[in-house]
């Protein structure tokens, strides 16, 4: 890898979020199967056109499913460890978890000192979580209302 540069720069980092996960498809398709179509039949007799009715109706209809996509993207990404310990050799491209490892790892420093820095490694998560509890919320009740 690092004999033809795939090694300590931030598209190798990147790479691995470069493409849609196929759990995400599956929950977008599935919460959009679910829409009434009524209500998309009525726009239409209305006169609304495509994008009317996607940015005006389904969008704003999509807000928790969207929100669980995408804190599950941003907690993937903060919690992911071993491809950037692999990718990035360089401290200064080191995430928090990575630098929390080679911190621990070595001999000399102090446990209280890493349950500090755990601490800190985890309050983002909880904060995001705890942003969007709500969402989260609407999200499940919606898809178990469906049958």
């Amino acid at each position: 890898m690092a004999k033809i540069g795939a090694k300590n720069n931030y598209g190798v980092m990147l790479l691995p979020y470069l493409y849609p996960a196929a759990t995400f498809i599956i929950l977008f398709k599935g919460f959009f199967d679910r829409l009434p179509q009524d209500l998309l039949d009525a726009a239409k007799v209305d006169g609304a056109t495509e994008m009317y009715i996607y940015s005006r109706l389904v969008m704003p209809l999509s807000k928790s499913i969207t929100a669980v996509v995408g804190l599950n993207v941003i907690l993937g990404a903060w919690n992911e460890f071993f491809w950037l310990n692999f990718a990035a050799n360089s401290t200064k491209l080191w995430t928090i978890n990575v630098a929390l490892y080679n911190i621990a790892a070595s001999p000399n420093i102090d446990t209280n000192a890493i349950m500090g820095l755990s601490l800190i490694t985890i309050l983002p998560v909880i904060i995001l979580s705890l942003i969007f509890s709500n969402k989260i919320k609407e999200s499940l009740v919606g898809a178990a209302l469906k049958g």
